[in-house]
Order: structure tokens, then C-alpha cells, then sequence
């Protein structure tokens, strides 16, 4: 029951981040859905994009959270350190160039803290898995 609490609350925190700003530019913002998009059509050209492949492991950490916890703790921790690659990023794909950031926007860490509810969940599990 807690895990699918856990999972709804994750998932959620996903959603409402895919609508607020996750990239603040020069002359708007880039909307989370926006960059989620963005980010995946962009990789082979912006060497900056590994943050996009978190999603990959994201969504395999809420797949594997039930029945291999300790798999999901692995794979949302090496998501987490994807998804941390986008502090680094200097620039981000919009209407076709590449546009500077100016700051990281709410909608970026509504998706970050939702991996890390997920890796915390999982680590907790893994823990309980041991007693």
C-alpha cells in the first residue's frame, strides 16, 4: 500500500513538473513538457542533453520498485546523477538554436525530487530487505 502511495506521489510530482517552468532563457521560460521533448530530440546535437536519459531510469525505478527494490534504488541513483549533469548545462535547445540559461527553474526540481522520492523509497526497501 505505501509503495503505491509512494509511486501515485512520485508520478505526480512528474506531472505538475511538466507544467511549470524548467528553464528560465532570455526572453521566456522553457515548460518541463517542453524540455522533456526538447531534450530527447536534442541529444545526438547538444552534448550537454545526458540529463534527458534520467527519465530512463525513472521510469524503470517505478517499474522495478515492487519487485526488485534493490534494482530500482541502483537504477534511480545512477538516474540521479544524470538528472545532476543538468546543472552543468550552459545552454538549452528553443525554436531551433541554442539559448542561454539563465536559471533552473520550479518545474526542474519537481522532477528531480520526484526521482529522488523514488530512490529514497527504494533504498529504504533494499534496507528493510536485509532485516
Amino acid at each position: 500500500m505505501i509503495t503505491t502511495i509512494v509511486i501515485i506521489t512520485s508520478i505526480s510530482l512528474f506531472i505538475i513538473g511538466g507544467f511549470l517552468p524548467a528553464f528560465l532563457i532570455y526572453h521566456d521560460s522553457i515548460l518541463g513538457w517542453t524540455a522533456f521533448g526538447y531534450g530527447c530530440l536534442s541529444i545526438p546535437f547538444h552534448p550537454d542533453a545526458f540529463g534527458w536519459y534520467a527519465n530512463i531510469f525513472y521510469m524503470a525505478s517505478l517499474i522495478l520498485l515492487n519487485k526488485a527494490p534493490k534494482l530500482a534504488f541502483f537504477a534511480s541513483l545512477f538516474g540521479l546523477f544524470l538528472a545532476s549533469s543538468v546543472f552543468s548545462m550552459k545552454t538549452v535547445f528553443d525554436n531551433g538554436q541554442m539559448a542561454p540559461i539563465l536559471s533552473i527553474g520550479s518545474g526542474f526540481y519537481f522532477w528531480l525530487f520526484a526521482q529522488l522520492i523514488i530512490a529514497g523509497y527504494a533504498f529504504v526497501s533494499t534496507r528493510q530487505e536485509n532485516l
